[in-house]
């Protein structure tokens, strides 16, 4: 390929308008680190844009960076300190590099069955989806501003549909999504939420953070524990299988998911950055508005750092002012995409497995709904096993036995 075709296809329209997609992951889980827990929000950018950079080089394909969610969850809910989070990135990364030592990470996708795969697909699609929804509806979670939105207003209830619209209908629209994403910085404005916001652009300072036994201890007992199984099956597993779903000529092997989880955590962690995986909603969102290369991920971390540089300490007044309204929709689209992978199960089997495991996700945790997944999956392989056994044994005997005595004979024999 030469170079001006390679740049043409990594740099095409459709790659700038889909780097934008996954931003109603990311910006409120950033956000909330970075109040509740102190961490600076430019230096999360950071962290954050390089992470993109770095995973467009390895993996060539439209995957985003993404919060560590349970990480970014119970730091938010608990105020853990900004030590505390760096330390559980190093942990995570410890952990990972293990696995690949082991080589536990390249059978972590044969040993996963396909329904299992789909049923985590599936859970986290309507986990967007119900974020989005509770965001608007209850004023609840990450999204949430504390109360359910108006049904009228510059952020309510009405901008919100307006916005699904065009995002589900008018998709193939090139700019719908860039559009959509101006209108909500333009409501922000003509709200008043942005009055008296200045820009000071700086250079964030990246300091190596300095951890003390607590941070250690906390890091890994509160954080990384609870994470590295999230992390193996949205970020290893789920995403690979996506990988190879849309890009069956180059997908994503475990091995390199998890060396580039682990290597970026353990270079920015310690700098104060945000712990960061890939996920399989990342990619669903960009692939879903067009991205079919790393341009879209190059695209976002050139974003993210210039935004660090230009908006510095502005940046989460900027943030807050943002509408909900907006910002919650943006979750649908990547929800859909992987919520969708169900219609395509045809047999029985495999449903009786992906359903029960994604009610107990949605009600619980990704974990579990793994852990349901596969403990049925076993179940039904198990006595789907023993009726293949009996069946042949039953035919064995009638080929040896004759049909009223019992007795040995030969089964071509006229009788």
């Amino acid at each position: 390929m030469s170079r001006t075709h390679w740049l043409q296809r990594w740099f095409a329209p459709r790659e700038w308008v889909a780097s934008l997609a996954d931003l109603g992951t990311f910006l409120p889980l950033a956000l909330g680190v970075s109040l509740a827990c102190g961490l600076d929000l430019a230096v999360i950018f950071i962290g954050a844009g390089l992470t993109c950079l770095a995973g467009a080089v390895l993996f060539r394909q439209p995957i985003p960076p993404q919060p560590m969610k349970a990480i970014a969850a119970i730091a938010i809910a608990g105020g853990i300190p900004a030590g505390a989070i760096a330390a559980s990135g190093i942990w995570m990364s410890v952990f990972i590099f293990a696995l690949i030592l082991t080589g536990l990470v390249d059978r972590a996708l044969k040993l996963v069955p396909r329904p299992v795969v789909i049923a985590i697909q599936v859970a986290v699609g309507f986990k967007l989806i119900r974020a989005a929804a509770t965001a608007v509806l209850t004023g609840s979670g990450a999204l949430g501003t504390g109360e359910p939105l108006p049904f009228l207003g510059w952020d309510s209830l009405l901008v919100a549909v307006i916005a699904l619209v065009l995002l589900l209908v008018f998709r193939r629209f090139l700019f719908v999504l860039p559009i959509v994403f101006l209108a909500g910085i333009t409501i922000a404005w003509l709200s008043g939420k942005l009055t008296g916001i200045t820009l000071t652009p700086s250079i964030p300072t990246l300091e190596l953070a300095k951890l003390n036994l607590g941070d250690w201890k906390s890091g890994f007992v509160d954080l990384a524990a609870v994470q590295l199984p999230l992390t193996l099956l949205n970020s290893v597993v789920a995403v690979c299988a996506l990988s190879e779903r849309y890009f069956p000529d180059r997908p994503v092997s475990p091995r390199r998911m998890a060396a580039g989880v682990a290597g970026m955590n353990l270079m920015l962690s310690p700098l104060g950055a945000m712990p960061m995986c890939f996920g399989s909603g990342g990619l669903a969102a960009q692939h879903y508005f067009g991205a079919r290369t790393g341009g879209a991920p190059v695209v976002l971390g050139v974003l993210m750092l210039t935004t660090a540089i230009l908006l510095g300490p502005s940046l989460a007044s900027i943030l807050i002012a943002y509408p909900t309204s907006i910002l919650a929709v943006m979750l649908v689209p990547a929800g859909i995409a992987l919520a969708k992978f169900v219609l395509e199960v045809r047999d029985l089997r495999s449903l009786w497995i992906i359903f029960p495991a994604v009610l107990i996700a949605l009600s619980t945790n990704m974990l579990w709904g793994f852990l349901t997944a596969m403990t049925v999956s076993v179940i039904l392989s198990a006595s789907a096993g023993r009726e293949t056994r009996t069946s042949k044994s039953f035919f064995a005997r009638r080929r040896t036995e004759h049909p009223s005595t019992g007795t040995p004979f030969n089964g071509d024999t006229d009788v």
